[in-house]
């Protein structure tokens, strides 16, 4: 699409917990791409829902080598019980995996968001899926404390069928913008990164109700680090 990359990795953090995630979110884009060309272009990984979009980010951990799980049982904390004691119950964890030379747990979530033509509504850090993710993965790190612990929100952008002639435009503004999304997003946790995938061959992707789902983005905040001993 013109004025603006196809992908982008922005992260304002010095933590050393991410570093290589640009790498892995690289990967990711190809991820993306490959699976809509398998397709003719016909579908996208990122439009379905949690776990598709998931399996996605897991496929680019794959490729580069790192080892990981997803949906298993583990313990979760359930907040503070009677006695004032951390509670754990058993639950399922969206993730772990390995890199860094540690752990890493993360808990995803996903959501949709929809353009009009005064912008994006709702706005991108409104939703409380961003919170939820956060607030899950914290959970289960209760129950692994010498993991990492991350949220991560799926996002997939899209646009009405009378919208289509300004896609462009309103993509461009809106990518403009993401440094200050991810800046906010430094303010409220220990790090935080943001890529996003707005592949060419993919521009006139719609579904059959007419919609445009041109883009994807991935939110991810480090929660909580490791606990060590």
């Amino acid at each position: 699409m013109a004025g603006f990359r196809e992908q982008a990795y922005y992260c304002f953090s010095d933590s050393h917990i991410l570093k290589g995630f640009d790498a892995i979110c690289k990967t990711w884009f190809k991820v993306i791409k490959d699976y809509s060309e398998i397709c003719k272009n016909e579908d996208a990984i990122y439009w379905y829902n949690e776990r598709a979009s998931l399996s996605s980010f897991c496929a680019a951990l794959g490729r580069r080598g790192i080892t990981f799980m997803e949906e298993y049982s583990s313990l979760k904390g359930q907040g503070e019980n009677e006695n004032k004691k951390s509670a754990l119950s058993h639950g399922r964890v969206d993730l772990c995996f390995f890199h860094n030379d540690s752990w890493y747990i993360a808990e995803a979530k996903y959501l949709k968001r929809y353009f009009t033509p005064n912008g994006l509504q709702p706005a991108l850090l409104s939703s409380p899926a961003l919170a939820k993710a956060s607030q899950d993965a914290e959970r289960s790190q209760k129950g692994d404390p010498g993991c990492h612990a991350l949220g991560l929100t799926f996002v997939t952008l899209s646009f009405g069928p009378n919208l289509y002639d300004t896609m462009n435009k309103q993509l461009a503004e809106f990518i403009h913008e993401l440094p200050e999304v991810i800046s906010k997003l430094q303010k409220t946790s220990r790090g935080a990164f943001l890529a996003y995938c707005a592949p060419k061959n993919l521009r006139q992707l719609k579904s059959d109700s007419g919609w445009y789902f041109p883009m994807t983005l991935l939110l991810g905040k480090i929660v909580r680090k490791a606990k060590t001993t």
